[in-house]
């Protein structure tokens, strides 16, 4: 089962910017274009884990770590997650933290990271992170967690 999707190029982007998805994330994940910053990059990566693009993920993995990347465990964990809403809480060169939301079972849990970029040659690259899991209890009547505005048995509520 997948809850992967895939933007049409005049919807807003997955990375929560504002943008539409063909002016923001999409030219990283075709790789048409490369990121010139590390919140660039850190929103596009998370654009291609809300449509499994493991193979971008990869990629944009530093050379440092990328051996230590489980390609099955990413899809699996991109294939099963239904993915909510991206903050960005405080960005700097080389440190982004935020705040990834996503429905996975019958629950809202996050990742709340900072993570670590490194350049290499002219590209930057993700490093390594420091992750912290957690789970709402979200009640049907509450706001829902994506930021629609709308109560959560009204958008994102399975």
């Amino acid at each position: 089962m997948t809850n992967s999707i895939t933007p049409l190029p005049d919807q807003p982007c997955p990375c929560c910017s504002q943008r539409l998805f063909k002016d923001c994330c999409e030219p990283f994940l075709n790789q048409s274009l490369f990121t010139e910053t590390t919140e660039q990059l850190m929103r596009s990566r998370y654009s291609a884990y809300v449509t499994a693009n493991i193979n971008y993920l990869l990629a944009t993995t530093s050379e440092q770590t990328r051996n230590e990347s489980d390609k099955q465990a990413m899809q699996e964990w991109a294939d099963q997650a239904r993915w909510l809403k991206l903050e960005v809480l405080n960005s700097n060169e080389n440190q982004i933290e935020f705040k990834a939301y996503y429905f996975i079972g019958n629950k809202v849990e996050a990742i709340h990271e900072t993570s670590e970029f490194i350049k290499e040659g002219d590209k930057w690259m993700y490093l390594d992170g420091d992750a912290h899991m957690h789970s709402y209890d979200i009640g049907r009547n509450e706001p829902c967690p994506c930021g629609s505005g709308k109560k959560f048995k009204k958008c994102c509520h399975i």
